[in-house]
């Protein structure tokens, strides 16, 4: 009599393996066409394969068309997480990247973050700015886990790498050029605290962000980075490691 309790939970948790691999083989379009979603920020050109494994491929003005692949794991679902392979390939992005999320405990893990940015996708993003940029930037991030919950980053490791060249910006009515050398953006943690440091390739700094563990977020810039750029500076007697500017703000509540 002891095991009918236990054979009710082998029952249960059956029916819902049996359920969920339903659900995972179920063909993206079928899914695609009873949601009919509207009103999305990017034109879906075409959907194939199933929840597990599928593709979709989509257009958007700063994109261009691309296609986003995914390969999920099913066995985490059981635990309330997502853990999938995923890739991202078109004209102006090529990104690869493993990752794993739990909703409930608001945890996102990634892995093997890879790719390049071409320098068009920058320049549509920045370009109510004014500035332009050359050169495209190539990440790779081995991996960066992050807790939404306690606002902590863990096992931080990795590098975005800009290679560098002809930019232009706005000075007063002037557009100005001028080349600059490839940067390096190093990333860490110390303390639960997420650390973007910029330097030059031979390891001199250019600027920092950071993402504290109370949620407050701020970037520094470095004299440093007006000699990169031939602009003088106006203040008084200030060393290339100096802060010139500053600023802080909430980033997560």
């Amino acid at each position: 009599m002891a095991k009918a309790p236990n054979n009710k939970k082998l029952i249960a948790v059956s029916i819902l393996a049996y359920l969920l691999f339903l659900v995972a083989l179920l063909p993206i379009s079928f899914v695609y066409k009873l949601l009919e979603p509207k009103g999305l920020p990017v034109e879906i050109i075409a959907v194939e394969g199933t929840l597990w494994q599928g593709a979709v491929t989509l257009k958007h003005p700063y994109t261009g068309q691309l296609q986003a692949r995914w390969d999920l794991d099913i066995l985490p679902l059981f635990t309330g997480s997502i853990a999938a392979d995923i890739q991202a390939k078109g004209n102006f992005l090529n990104v690869d990247a493993s990752l794993r999320a739990n909703a409930l405990s608001r945890y996102v893990s990634i892995d093997g973050l890879t790719g390049v940015i071409n320098e068009t996708l920058i320049n549509q993003a920045i370009k109510r700015t004014r500035r332009t940029m050359q050169g495209d930037v190539e990440l790779n991030i081995q991996s960066l886990d992050y807790d939404f919950k306690d606002k902590t980053a863990y096992n931080v490791t990795g590098n975005i790498v800009w290679l560098g060249g002809e930019v232009s910006y706005p000075k007063g009515r002037q557009i100005k050029r001028t080349t600059m050398p490839m940067l390096v953006a190093q990333l860490s943690e110390q303390q639960g605290k997420l650390l973007v440091d910029l330097n030059t390739t031979e390891g001199n700094g250019v600027a920092q962000a950071y993402l504290n563990t109370d949620g407050w977020g701020g970037v520094s810039i470095y004299k440093r980075m007006l000699d990169l750029i031939n602009e003088p500076w106006p203040g008084g007697k200030v060393t290339p490691d100096d802060v010139i500017f500053e600023v802080s703000e909430k980033v997560l509540p």
